[in-house]
């Protein structure tokens, strides 16, 4: 009580104070501000107080200090960050299973001496999609945006029939497909469709225990 403001907090948070309080008085009504002095924060009001007149007589300056409140929520943001990352990495696991899947299984046909040149681009494909994956996850912080496009279902759909088939075969399973030639282009990114496709198809493989089929 009774030093200058300069006295008790650093220059720059005197001028954050004096600009709300200019405020304050031109306005006639409480501002707020955040006020950091050295290493603690604080959430100030500053409330006019006005004559009969409507004239500011007087400036009342009330701060509480928030530093802890700060810490705590920057830590439960880093919490929730891990959370997201852990539950990212569930997913990516299990993304990641299903082109190494496709891979193996056009290897063992490879051993078997089925011989394709197809499967060789589609094992290629595979890899690339397992390093998309795995960059998608690197760059968790800095997400990318989708790229919607205009793309044939059919073909979508076709493409994953021909990525599962393999495990599909070791399951003695058959994948059937029907397609009505009017069904429309669609607007949707190519790669975040194909993995649902894949995941449904998936599921639909692991669900059947013996010899069985899926009708697309």
């Amino acid at each position: 009580i009774g030093k200058m403001l300069d006295e008790v907090i650093d220059i720059g948070a005197v001028e954050t104070i004096k600009e709300a309080g200019k405020q304050a008085v031109e306005m006639g009504y409480t501002v707020n501000t955040i006020v950091t002095y050295i290493d603690r924060e604080f959430d100030t009001n500053i409330i006019p107080l006005l004559n009969r007149n409507g004239d500011c007589t007087h400036i009342i300056f009330v701060g509480r200090d928030i530093t802890e409140k700060r810490k705590t929520e920057e830590r439960l943001a880093k919490a929730e960050k891990l959370a997201v990352v852990g539950d990212l990495a569930a997913g990516v696991a299990h993304q990641i299973r299903n082109p190494i899947t496709s891979i193996k299984g056009f290897i063992q046909l490879l051993q078997q001496g089925i011989q394709n040149p197809e499967y060789f681009n589609i094992i290629f494909g595979e890899f690339q999609r397992i390093e998309d994956i795995l960059q998608e996850f690197l760059n968790l912080a800095k997400p990318k945006s989708s790229n919607l496009q205009m793309n044939n279902l059919t073909s979508i759909l076709q493409d994953v029939e021909t990525l599962l088939r393999p495990e599909a075969n070791l399951k003695s399973i058959q994948i059937f497909q029907e397609y009505q030639n009017s069904l429309p282009n669609i607007m949707c990114d190519h790669i975040q469709i194909k993995q649902v496709f894949i995941n449904i198809m998936k599921n639909s493989i692991e669900a059947i225990v013996n010899a069985g089929t899926i009708n697309i």
